[in-house]
């Protein structure tokens, strides 16, 4: 009976010095420990905010699910901006608020720039027409298109000059560009 309690003693002790121990090495994470992308540019009228740009905090990756609004919380770390828009191309100086007692706010730069393509969405793959209709053929009823900037500000180029008068299978190719030239 006192070999079984004393084992049991002893395996209780080795689980409360575990527990301590692993609290011991629990790392307080600071400023210093997060790491922005490179590019720090975010997409005009995208979802991203400047917090989107945070790769890692210590070398562990971290993700959208960090992100509450304007919040990113990694373990004790806290990192808050106040204001934000990407409705406008520009470089703008976003000041963050943290709860590190060393560095209670930073401030980096962030561009915001339209890196999108615009996105063309077909209505048919293949149009079928009379040899004497080519000519005359309003391509745009068989597309449309749409970007995150101004869609008065797109270009459309559509290049039919392979068609000729002769019946059979012609390639037409339909390229928009937006003002950044995406």
């Amino acid at each position: 009976m006192k070999s079984a309690i004393k084992k049991g003693c002893l395996g209780f002790i080795l689980i409360l010095l575990l527990l301590f121990l692993n609290g011991c090495n629990t790392k307080t994470y600071t400023v210093q420990d997060v790491h922005f992308k490179r590019n720090m540019t975010i997409d005009l009228n995208s979802k991203n905010t400047p917090l989107n740009l945070i790769s890692d905090v210590d070398g562990i990756k971290v993700d959208s699910s960090n992100i509450k609004g304007n919040k990113f919380s990694f373990k004790n770390l806290v990192i808050r901006y106040d204001t934000f828009s990407n409705k406008k191309e520009g470089s703008f100086n976003i000041t963050f608020n943290t709860n590190d007692p060393n560095a209670k706010s930073f401030t980096k730069n962030i561009k915001v720039a339209d890196v999108s393509k615009p996105v063309i969405h077909l209505k048919k793959k293949k149009i079928k027409f009379y040899v004497d209709e080519y000519q005359t053929i309003d391509f745009y009823k068989y597309f449309t298109y749409e970007d995150n900037s101004n869609i008065d500000d797109l270009t459309v180029m559509i290049d039919s000059s392979k068609i000729t008068q002769n019946a059979g299978s012609y390639d037409v190719t339909i390229q928009v560009y937006d003002k950044a030239k995406n």
